[in-house]
């Protein structure tokens, strides 16, 4: 997902906080990059945390309960890690509001919203098109034999035209969520949309009555989208945390509970007593969701308000913050490609996936730091000179 604190970078607000922040979204990044691999090629680690698309089948044993276990999960629960990206998005984007910067640089986010997530997304809406034209696409048979028809078997088989390409990279992804040619493209649609809905909220000035607006506005938003309006309270819900103002002493509480929340599981004794979200019979927002937004606004306010500043603001996890949306766009098309040929060609043992494993995050690193360097940075730097000459006020540089 967008790295959303290069504004403040640029504004030269970056402090170690921020640091923490940009760390936090590195490391989900990486965590939806492995969720994704075992989705496709190990599918069984996750019938606990999507019994619905997902079976356990003949697998067990101690590792394999290790594995499936709900700490273990949360190296790889990606839906967790999707959560608190828009939970950062919410609390970065709101930040100069809350921090008395004025409304400029809230303006410019806005205006230069759509170039600064559109023109990384329409690369590599394009490099997919190109994969799949050149048949370097092998995910469909590396479902069959992994079991992950529901997951990657479904992709690049169908409506591969030059008009769905134009349709795709120009809006319908990130308006419309359209995931034709990138799976993880569904999420751009709430953080384009809310994003939006967000920085003209806080530039309106709530001041006083923030939090009962966001409430209103919230059941607007249900009321358009239903249970997926809880993606956009994401975002406004991570802005309100600029309001939560707590003790460090309560940092590793918070720690503690959020990564509890964010490796919930369908099937699990530690989770089955947490209810669901009902209105009468009606089932308002997915269980799994809630507890997962409950565990990222946890997270999130103990690691702004300066919990694991050192190991977050280390030299990796700044590399992974940097690279954050560049392999969120890119890894997905690496996954059906590369690593689905390695899967399909080499046998389908525990070693040889590791292997397999090394070989994709190497590749999405190093492909996504060459993104970040030709693509990312300068579609960041093309958004702000836009939204700035549209304001009295130099653009951010």
């Amino acid at each position: 997902m967008p790295d959303e604190t290069a504004d403040l970078k640029a504004a030269d607000h970056r402090s170690l906080r921020n640091k923490s922040l940009d760390g936090l979204r590195g490391l989900a990044a990486i965590n939806v990059t492995l969720g994704h691999f075992f989705s496709a090629f190990f599918p069984a680690l996750l019938y606990k945390n999507y019994p619905m698309a997902y079976q356990q089948g003949d697998r067990s044993g101690f590792w394999f309960d290790v594995a499936t276990s709900a700490p273990a999960s949360l190296f790889y629960n990606s839906h967790f890690a999707v959560v608190v990206f828009f939970v950062l998005s919410g609390y970065v984007l709101s930040a100069p509001y809350y921090q008395g910067q004025g409304d400029m640089i809230l303006k410019q986010r806005l205006i230069g919203r759509y170039l600064r997530l559109n023109l990384p997304l329409m690369v590599s809406v394009i490099l997919s098109f190109m994969i799949c034209k050149a048949g370097l696409y092998y995910n469909v048979e590396a479902a069959r034999i992994a079991g992950s028809d529901m997951f990657i078997g479904q992709y690049f088989t169908n409506n591969i035209t030059l008009s769905s390409l134009f349709e795709a990279a120009t809006y319908k992804a990130l308006t419309l969520g359209d995931r034709t040619y990138n799976h993880p493209l569904w999420t751009l649609r709430f953080e384009f949309i809310g994003s939006l809905v967000l920085l003209a909220f806080y530039i309106c000035k709530p001041v006083a009555r923030t939090l009962l607006l966001t409430a209103l506005l919230s059941a607007l938003v249900y009321a358009f989208l239903g249970m997926e309006s809880i993606y956009l309270i994401a975002l406004f819900a991570g802005a309100a945390l600029h309001l939560a103002k707590f003790q460090a002493k309560w940092n590793w509480p918070f720690m503690v509970a959020g990564l509890y929340f964010g490796a919930f599981q369908f099937s699990s004794t530690l989770y089955d007593f947490w209810p669901a979200i009902n209105l009468g019979d009606r089932e308002i927002w997915e269980r799994g969701t809630v507890y997962n937004l409950i565990g990222a606004l946890l997270l999130v306010a103990a690691i702004a308000n300066g919990a694991m500043q050192k190991f977050l603001g280390s030299r990796l996890c700044q590399f992974f913050g940097e690279v954050s949306y560049p392999i969120y766009l890119l890894h997905f098309l690496i996954l059906c490609s590369l690593s689905s040929a390695i899967y399909i060609n080499a046998p389908q043992t525990g070693s040889y996936l590791l292997l397999n494993l090394g070989i994709y995050l190497a590749v999405c690193l190093g492909l996504g730091k060459l993104f970040a360097l030709w693509v990312d940075r300068p579609s960041i730097r093309l958004s702000r000179r836009v939204a700035g000459s549209l304001f009295q006020g130099n653009p951010l540089k």
